[in-house]
């Protein structure tokens, strides 16, 4: 079944991240004199940025910061530069069966690129991200509100060469992992006794970068 599926899959990718990240466990190869062992570096395409300052969206709508995601993209395209993409959120302002929202309701934004044999992935992204994310004419990310620390902006992606499928817009990352439904959380998240979080309904929607 689907659930079965999606709970082997985490396990495998847990175990993994156990393995490489916590453990140390990374392939070795051997030179051809059979001396030491070298660690493997393992590149998988993924890249991310989290702007925790809303400054990186009001002073210039956002522009900088595109300016980073694009070089990151550049950057990752050794992995891979046959296809990518890149999914970030936005405050709609709208929460579950209406009223006044008392914390970011989120909907996903994704843009995704299958690149053509001579142009550059990371322009491409980069112009998909402006047409899907941009207000229209001054190209500035909607949501850049000067003074609101209530949301924190990220975007994440991959780019990819299609070694276990075709180079289609399907095979593009970020897939959706979960579809967009209500989900009960508990905020604000805190560490202190003292502080109780409240619960609430918020849209979910989740997202995955990688094949794992």
């Amino acid at each position: 079944s689907l659930l079965s599926a999606c709970t082997v899959a985490a396990y495998a990718t847990a175990i993994e991240a156990l393995s490489t990240d916590l453990l140390g466990l990374v392939p070795q190869y051997y030179p051809s004199s059979f001396g030491a062992s070298t660690a493997t570096a393992l590149f998988c395409g993924n890249f991310g940025v989290i702007l925790l300052n809303s400054n990186w969206l009001t002073e210039d709508g956002g522009k900088t910061a595109l300016d980073v995601m694009e070089k990151m993209v550049n950057i990752t395209m050794m992995r891979g530069a046959q296809c990518g993409g890149v999914v970030t959120f936005e405050d709609n302002h709208k929460p579950p069966g209406g009223g006044q929202p008392d914390m970011p309701q989120l909907t996903a934004v994704r843009s995704r690129v299958v690149n053509s044999k001579r142009s550059d992935l990371s322009k491409g992204i980069r112009r998909q991200v402006v047409k899907d994310a941009c207000t229209p004419f001054t190209g500035r990310l909607r949501g850049a509100k000067k003074g609101d620390e209530s949301f924190v902006r990220g975007f994440f992606g991959h780019t990819r060469f299609a070694t276990t499928s075709k180079v289609t817009f399907d095979g593009c990352h970020p897939h959706r992992w979960t579809p967009r439904s209500k989900c009960r959380v508990y905020y604000p998240f805190s560490s202190k006794p003292t502080q109780k979080a409240s619960k609430h309904v918020i849209y979910v929607e989740n997202f995955i970068t990688h094949n794992g």
